[in-house]
């Protein structure tokens, strides 16, 4: 169907302020695709200000004030200590991992590991723009083994796929860092969190702190891959927070309440652990 054609079926059978309302939107839309890239300030609580470098309508949304003091965000910057050592898997645009270096100040490094080429541009120019010098990038997905795997790049986060149309390298974590000090692992990987967990098993016998997004739409067996994923994490080891909803509250994780068959009903869950450890 032509551009002019959609048009008129939606004047005739949506009315006028539908087809005004979605015009206003499509050239928003011309426009914003007309100035890419450029930069804007963007002004965080307590007088906290980033430079975030815009390539993409997707990241012309993603850049809020609201997602740096989202209550995940929120957590993982408290649990963060001077000197600690962070692996940001799925760093996207580099924000959360700039957050996350400021946090932990210049004693301490953040390794983000991103695939899609896009993003990674992103977070070059954050990186540059805010003179971020404990921020290292790995053009890399993360998975069980090392390699190639395909990935779909998307609109935006982009995600590994089957049948993807680009190929990019993955790492594992155990072979990464080794046996150096990893203190927090945050996962953001639109569903390929478990290939994640599965290449750092070694890195998990040393519990550290884990900030892991379960994306359960993404799962074809939700319930048996939720109960999977958390097999692999040393439970009693830690005092771990879960969020059902996205942006809503945290709740103290209580195994026998917040079962796989539970999560697995929610399509976005955040799953928040420190060690016990480390708490005390």
């Amino acid at each position: 169907m032509s551009l002019l054609s959609k048009a008129w079926s939606t004047l005739r059978d949506e009315g006028l302020p539908a087809f005004a309302g979605k015009a206003a939107r499509k050239l928003r839309f011309w426009l914003e695709q007309a100035r890419l890239p450029y930069v804007r300030t963007l002004g965080l609580d307590g007088g906290e200000s980033l430079q975030v470098y815009v390539n993409t309508p997707f990241s012309r949304q993603w850049y809020t004030a609201a997602r740096a003091t989202s209550p995940e965000i929120a957590w993982i910057r408290q649990a963060l200590r001077a000197g600690d050592v962070v692996a940001d898997v799925g760093a996207n645009n580099g924000f959360t991992g700039i957050l996350f270096a400021r946090a932990v100040g210049a004693a301490g490094r953040v390794v983000g590991f991103e695939p899609s080429p896009a993003n990674l541009e992103a977070a070059r120019q954050n990186i540059r723009l805010n003179r971020v010098g404990n921020l290292e990038l790995v053009a890399a997905a993360v998975g069980a083994e090392p390699g190639t795997v395909s990935f779909d790049p998307g609109f935006g986060n982009g995600a590994v796929a089957a049948g993807g149309p680009a190929t990019v390298p993955q790492v594992t974590l155990d072979a990464h860092f080794g046996a150096n000090r990893v203190d927090l692992v945050k996962l953001d990987i639109e569903g390929y969190e478990l290939e994640a967990l599965r290449g750092a098993r070694r890195l998990l016998e040393r519990h550290p702190a884990l900030a892991i997004e379960i994306h359960v739409a993404c799962y074809a067996d939700p319930e048996r891959q939720v109960h999977e994923l958390l097999g692999m994490i040393d439970l009693p080891a830690y005092d771990a927070w879960i969020q059902l909803e996205v942006d809503g509250p945290l709740a103290r994780f209580d195994p026998a309440v917040h079962t796989a068959q539970r999560i697995a009903q929610h399509p976005n869950v955040h799953w928040l652990a420190v060690p016990k450890a480390r708490a005390g």
